[in-house]
């Protein structure tokens, strides 16, 4: 079956070749430092470690946002709040360009069988920086605007009939579902054909067309593998929360759970990204 042959040959790839989770894991570095620079500066360590048991006791999780909304409000830190986070979003956006260049440019030469140095890469990846740039904001206005559009209706609805936000929630979450399944082949595509940004999500949208069935299994299959791993993840976390709660505390626990799940993540993402690109290139003559 193709769909196996294409997994285990990912593997494999992954496996021989470990330089290949080298972008994603700057990746998750880069957002590691982005999320404690912005809790640092927003001082947010301090309202969970003040008391953190109260997490664990009855109505604790009500009565920790209590506290947290007042702090906030009384310290007028939510317009830095905001403003920090939406800088570093943007920041993340823009930086993460030339990872997801320099990624899936060595994904490509290995393939060809090259062995080009790291450096090297990531300068090759640097020639894709705007049209990535260039495609990822494309994405983001195509998300914003089908999102509003699918959930104007509910918003006026609950106006009339109700609270109607959980449906606003899904339609936004369907949005995103159905884009990333749609474009699921757009960086393989840009980065092998050196196409621009339109070229390459209107391709994407056009072997979508083609190979619905074949580009819906592989988006399955990357969406299960990434829901398996974080399913896996949660219940491990839980399961041992409790007894190094005690050992260590809660703050220390959290960010290292956190740090512990980027890092996993870097090799799910590696996987994922290869085994998007070698689907690509096996796809139905």
């Amino acid at each position: 079956m193709v769909f196996f042959e294409n997994l285990v040959k990912s593997g494999n790839l992954l496996k021989h070749n470990w330089r290949l989770a080298v972008p994603p894991f700057l990746n998750a570095l880069m957002g590691i430092g982005f999320a404690l620079i912005f809790i640092i500066m927003n001082d947010l360590i301090s309202l969970i470690g003040n008391d953190p048991s109260s997490l664990f006791t009855s109505g604790g999780i009500s009565s920790m946002a209590k506290k947290v909304s007042s702090v906030l409000i009384n310290q007028s830190q939510i317009v830095k709040i905001v403003s920090s986070l939406v800088g570093f979003v943007i920041a993340n956006f823009l930086a993460g360009a030339s990872l997801i260049g320099m990624e899936y440019s060595m994904i490509k030469d290995t393939l060809n069988n090259k062995k080009t140095p790291l450096i090297k890469s990531f300068l090759k990846g640097t020639k894709y920086y705007w049209k990535i740039v260039e495609m990822r904001a494309m994405v983001l206005i195509l998300i914003i605007t089908l999102s509003v559009l699918l959930s104007f209706p509910f918003f006026l609805l609950s106006r009339y009939f109700g609270e109607n936000s959980i449906y606003v929630l899904i339609s936004v979450i369907l949005v995103l579902l159905v884009i990333r399944l749609i474009l699921f082949f757009r960086y393989p595509i840009m980065i092998k054909n050196g196409f621009g940004a339109i070229p390459s999500l209107a391709r994407s949208m056009r072997v979508f067309k083609k190979y619905t069935i074949y580009v819906f299994t592989s988006w399955l299959i990357s969406m299960f593998i990434v829901f398996f791993v974080n399913l896996l993840f949660d219940f491990v976390r839980i399961s041992v929360t409790d007894y190094l709660y005690h050992m260590v505390g809660f703050v220390i626990l959290m960010i290292g759970f956190y740090i512990l799940k980027e890092l996993l993540m870097v090799l799910v993402n590696a996987f994922i990204d290869i085994f998007s690109y070698v689907s690509y290139l096996k796809l139905p003559k």
